[in-house]
């Protein structure tokens, strides 16, 4: 249920996912499987946070949190705690955004070092949106040197940073940003679904809001 779920998600179909994942937590809680149940948990915030439903994605990711630190899973513990940082932070809780990305930077570091490097990115754009640009910049260097083994981690992480450049009134440099971030997304092969699409699509419409000209090509959809 749980990898059906998964699948339904990446097609788009999130009624179909929801309904896979919700199986698969009623069935790990009757066999008292807590780390999968805490997996599915962490999927099905993932899919409410791509739809905006930011309030209940943050309702699972807590019960996953929950369930990691219970186990003592650190890897799963960082991995739940950014998720639940970047998705206060689209609830506009900045300084309880802050909070759990900066923990989950510090635990994601030994655990699952691409997440640290991540949510760093996250964290930098939370700073940058509060004029605090040298820290993010700074923060952005780390980062990325932490995400660019894993190419769809660093397209997406190259999205926040366009988005800091265009605060920090560097469009130019944000339209080359966008375009690395583009040409990874045709080499993987992204859905129009997917959370890259979405993130670089974002970037796209930033930047011609700031009146940036030339080609804007956007993501190329999943070969057939």
């Amino acid at each position: 249920y749980g990898t059906l779920g998964n699948i339904y998600l990446s097609m788009g179909q999130c009624t179909r996912a929801v309904e896979y994942y919700e199986q698969a937590i009623i069935i790990h809680r009757e066999v008292g499987n807590m780390r999968e149940e805490g997996i599915a948990l962490g999927n099905l915030g993932v899919l409410y946070s791509g739809q905006n439903a930011h309030e209940r994605a943050s309702e699972l990711y807590t019960q996953a949190l929950q369930i990691s630190r219970e186990l003592g899973d650190k890897l799963h513990e960082g991995i739940y705690l950014g998720n639940l940082g970047d998705t206060l932070y689209k609830l506009d809780r900045s300084e309880q955004a802050q909070a759990a990305l900066s923990e989950a930077t510090q635990i994601c570091d030994d655990a699952y070092p691409v997440a640290a490097g991540a949510f760093r990115g996250s964290l930098a754009l939370l700073l940058a949106k509060q004029d605090q640009l040298l820290k993010a910049r700074v923060l952005l260097e780390i980062g990325e040197s932490l995400v660019e083994t894993t190419p769809i981690e660093h397209a997406k992480f190259l999205c926040k940073k366009g988005q800091i450049e265009i605060i920090g009134n560097q469009a130019h440099s944000a339209s080359t940003t966008l375009n690395r971030a583009q040409e990874i997304a045709r080499d993987i092969g992204v859905t129009e679904h997917s959370e890259l699409s979405k993130a670089i699509l974002e970037l796209e419409e930033l930047l011609h809001e700031h009146g940036t000209e030339g080609p804007l090509s956007g993501v190329a959809k999943t070969p057939a």
